[in-house]
């Protein structure tokens, strides 16, 4: 299934809120919302005192130390802006969610009707919006283009000018000014390519047309060839109400009707699953889908979703599980239990793949592995599997974090892209790589002597009062052969109650090496070497 390319006359319209994950969370209340230590939305008090998206956590504490930093909770978001995206669909028939405070519509027949895109802007801003937006979230930023991708840009640039932006129909100088800095901040193309065209002088659209398609398909293969088609105005991805004839699609009915939302969700995610698996998308992923309910009276919900890096089967099945749940809360929505559910494969791209590091990558065994948490997550609830995420920190046993799958992706809970990578460099204090293969729950005591057995001390300087020689353990003694360190550190030294202590590493007789701790004057095992 191939969609066309967009046409001339497509007019989308995109609706943003920037800092929705924060400002649905804590309205008027200074909050940062972090991923990875790094901000990715704040509240309009915590953005006057100068927090920033992209700021790492020190600093954005240190301008607004009175901010919650609230978890981000990816349910809450999209069970806040149901009521947004309910008023929307009154407006304009066909609305595609990008994600908790991101949607674009289809804004050509509603100006047709309405007189103008620019009616349709201030009716949306100034009568539809005002009473569905939660007291304390910011306006949102209203941008109209040609395509997804300068209708997302249009956004943009409306959120830094403070007024919605339309990109004129027809003019292609509007378009040959799009910086790809732009669409980084999108999300239409990846930071490491325009970086890499910003350095032989390609930092707009126009550049890149100027170059050819010849040239960028083959300097940057199917990325180059297409930011080439978004740079002449060809963008292949079509507003989800293009529902193409042969789209792939799965239906399910039940008999008897369901009044628990719980079956309809796991039927739905063994359908989703068998339907991503299909010989229908062999080849290809899914990047846009259409999700409709019916019930025994006649009632239907029916809305589409879509996401450029493609929808997984757990993604999919979140987006079942985010509609249904929003439907079921709306006041007089369902009067009846359900008696179907569908899922439409509206739009698809290439499954070109990802080079894989030389130390491995996705493979057959983490696809498994998302079906096994899909079925899990149906069977025990979404917040019961827990993946490994990377939190930073300088201690052993401060790096990881279990937190629930459904959770386990910036903006999106895709399994496959869980965060159990580090990122942002090397701790400040922390021990050097490699990090211990195993770390016990509880620290294991043990003693730490000289050759002529002198407990080891470390100094306030972070030296010691003697060579570390040996080790006892449980009853046993270990011969150290190898040792390096102190790393000392200080935690909250600005509090009464800070935290000091040192690491050591240290290497027995028998081949066995341990990352060691020391904290008020009791050593301890903190971690293992394979």
């Amino acid at each position: 299934m191939t969609p066309p390319a967009t046409s001339p006359s497509c007019r989308l319209l995109t609706v943003w809120f920037p800092d929705w994950a924060a400002e649905c969370l804590a309205g008027n209340d200074p909050a940062i919302v972090f991923h990875r230590d790094r901000v990715i939305a704040a509240t309009a008090p915590a953005r006057a005192a100068g927090v920033v998206v992209g700021q790492r956590r020190r600093m954005a504490t240190a301008r607004c130390p009175s901010a919650l930093t609230p978890s981000r909770d990816i349910d809450t978001e999209h069970r806040c802006f149901a009521a947004v995206i309910d008023a929307l669909c009154d407006l304009v028939p066909g609305v595609d969610v990008i994600d908790a405070g991101h949607v674009v519509l289809d804004v050509k027949g509603p100006a047709q009707y309405f007189g103008g895109e620019a009616r349709v802007i201030t009716r949306l801003v100034e009568q539809v919006l005002p009473g569905v937006v939660p007291a304390g979230v910011s306006p949102p930023a209203v941008g109209v283009g040609t395509s997804l991708a300068t209708s997302a840009v249009a956004a943009l640039r409306s959120h830094r000018a403070g007024h919605p932006v339309v990109e004129p129909p027809g003019d292609t100088r509007w378009r040959d000014g799009v910086q790809l800095i732009e669409l980084v901040a999108t999300g239409d193309v990846d930071a490491d390519t325009a970086d890499v065209l910003s350095r032989v002088g390609v930092r707009a659209l126009g550049d890149v047309s100027a170059l050819g398609a010849a040239a960028m398909s083959d300097r940057f293969g199917h990325i180059g060839a297409r930011l080439y088609r978004l740079s002449v105005g060809d963008d292949p991805r079509r507003p989800v109400i293009h529902v193409p004839a042969d789209a792939p699609a799965v239906h399910r009915s039940f008999e008897p009707p369901l009044a628990d939302t719980t079956p309809v969700i796991f039927a739905a995610r063994e359908a989703v699953i068998d339907l991503l698996a299909s010989p229908a998308m062999h080849g290809r992923i899914c990047t846009g889908a259409l999700i409709e309910f019916g019930t025994e009276h006649a009632e239907s919900n029916r809305r589409g979703w879509f996401r450029n890096e493609g929808l997984t089967s757990t993604a999919l099945v979140d987006r079942v599980r985010w509609q249904l749940d929003a439907w079921v809360r709306r006041p007089g929505a369902i009067t009846a239990a359900i008696t179907t559910v569908s899922v439409i494969i509206t739009d698809t791209a290439d499954d070109v793949g990802a080079s894989q590091r030389l130390w491995g990558g996705r493979g057959t065994t983490d696809d498994a592995a998302q079906r096994a948490a899909a079925r899990l997550g149906a069977l025990v609830g979404p917040d019961r599997v827990t993946v490994p995420e990377w939190c930073g920190g300088r201690l052993t046993g401060q790096r990881f974090a279990w937190v629930p799958a459904a959770a386990a992706m910036h903006a999106d809970p895709d399994l496959d892209r869980a965060r159990v990578t580090p990122g942002g460099g090397l701790w400040p204090g922390a021990v050097v790589r490699p990090a211990p293969n195993s770390v016990p729950v509880h620290p294991v005591a043990v003693e730490v002597c000289g050759a002529d057995g002198t407990p080891v001390i470390v100094g306030g300087r972070g030296d010691l009062n003697t060579t570390p020689a040996t080790v006892r353990l449980a009853g046993s003694e270990h011969v150290v052969v190898w040792w390096a360190g102190p790393w000392p550190v200080t935690e909250r030294w600005w509090e009464p109650r800070r935290r000091r202590l040192a690491r050591l590493q240290v290497v027995f007789d028998d081949g066995t090496a341990h990352l060691l701790a020391v904290e008020r004057r009791r050593w301890s095992i903190v971690g293992s070497y394979a």
